[in-house]
C-alpha cells in the first residue's frame, strides 16, 4: 500500500514536470509589449512559476524523505534535476529576450556561480552599455574577471583574506598534507551542523597531517566570529565579509554552502563536495587504517 502511495507521488511530480516544458512558454496577455515601462520583475517570475511551485513541491518531500525508499528518491531526484535545468533555460531565454531590462541583469548575477562561465559572458555582452555600468554590472564583470572554478585533477588557485585576529592569510600559507578549504558561514544551518563532524574529523587526523582553512561568506564580522567560538573551530579562519560576492567564493565558483576542496601537498585538487560520510571515507582513505583519537 505504502509503495503504491510512493508511486503515485512520483507520477504526479512527473505529470508536473511535462506540464513545464523546456520550450519558451507560450506568451499570454500580459506578455505583449503594450508600453516601455513593461513590469519585467513580474514577466520572469510569471514564466518561472510553474518551475518554482515543482521545486517547492519536490523539496517538501525531500524535507520528509526518511522513510522513503532509495528508488523513489532517485526518481524525484531526477524530476528536480530535469526541473531545475528547464527552469533555468527559461530564465536564460528571458535575458536574451529582454536584455535591456534590469530584472535580466539581476537574473544573469543571481545565477553567475551556477551556470558556465562561457555561457555568463555571452549573456553580459548582450546587456547595454548602462546595465555594465551599475553595480549589478560591475559585480557580474568582476566574476568574469576573477572566476577560475579549477577542477580535480587541477592545481589550486590562491587567495588571501583576513584570519579572525584581523591577519592576512593566503592559502598557501597553510602548510599540510591535505588541506580541506571549508567554504561557511555564521547564517548556514547545514554549515553549523556540519562543523560538528568536521572538528570530530580534524581532532582525528590533523597530527597525520590535516588542515582545513574555513572560508566564512558572512558580511557580520560579530555573527562570524562568533559562530567560530560557539562551534568550537580551531582551525584557521578567513573572510573578507563580502558575503555572496566573497572573493574565493567567485574563484572556486561555489554555488552553495557547505561546500569545500580538497587540496594533496602537491596543490593539486583532489575531491570536492565531501559532507559526512564521504569526508570521512576520503580521509581514512588517505590516512590509511581508522586514526584514533
Amino acid at each position: 500500500m505504502k509503495e503504491s502511495k510512493l508511486f503515485q507521488i512520483v507520477l504526479i511530480f512527473i505529470i508536473l514536470l511535462i506540464s513545464c516544458k523546456s520550450e519558451k512558454p507560450s506568451k499570454k496577455v500580459g506578455d505583449i509589449i503594450v508600453a516601455k515601462n513593461i513590469d519585467y520583475a513580474y514577466l520572469l517570475s510569471n514564466r518561472r512559476a510553474p518551475f518554482v511551485k515543482v521545486r517547492s513541491d519536490i523539496n517538501k518531500i525531500f524535507a520528509n524523505s526518511e522513510n522513503l525508499e532509495k528508488q523513489y528518491l532517485d526518481s524525484i531526484y531526477k524530476i528536480y534535476e530535469s526541473n531545475r535545468r528547464k527552469h533555468e533555460q527559461v530564465c536564460r531565454d528571458f535575458i536574451r529576450e529582454f536584455p535591456n531590462s534590469n530584472t535580466s541583469a539581476k537574473t544573469l548575477n543571481t545565477f553567475k556561480t551556477t551556470w558556465e562561465k562561457d555561457t555568463i559572458l555571452d549573456l553580459f555582452k548582450l546587456l547595454p552599455k548602462e546595465s555594465k555600468e551599475t553595480n549589478l554590472g560591475k559585480s557580474i564583470a568582476r566574476f568574469i574577471k576573477i572566476s577560475r572554478n579549477p577542477q580535480i585533477g587541477e592545481k589550486y588557485v590562491d587567495f588571501e583574506q583576513e584570519n579572525i585576529t584581523g591577519k592576512m592569510i593566503k592559502l598557501s600559507d597553510v602548510k599540510a598534507k591535505y588541506i580541506l578549504v571549508e567554504f561557511w558561514a555564521s547564517w548556514c544551518g547545514p554549515c553549523r551542523q556540519a562543523n560538528t563532524t568536521l572538528l570530530n574529523n580534524y581532532k582525528k587526523y590533523r597530527d597525520k597531517g590535516f588542515e582545513i582553512l574555513g572560508v566564512s561568506l558572512d558580511e557580520n564580522k560579530e555573527m562570524w566570529l562568533n559562530a567560530v567560538k560557539v562551534d568550537k573551530l580551531i582551525w584557521e579562519n578567513v573572510s573578507d565579509l563580502k558575503g555572496s560576492e566573497n572573493e574565493a567564493r567567485l574563484i572556486y565558483k561555489v554555488n552553495g554552502i557547505p561546500d569545500n576542496i580538497l587540496i594533496n601537498e602537491k596543490g593539486i585538487i583532489i575531491g570536492r563536495k565531501l559532507r559526512g560520510n564521504s569526508l570521512e571515507k576520503k580521509l581514512e582513505e588517505l590516512f590509511g587504517e581508522k586514526a584514533s583519537l
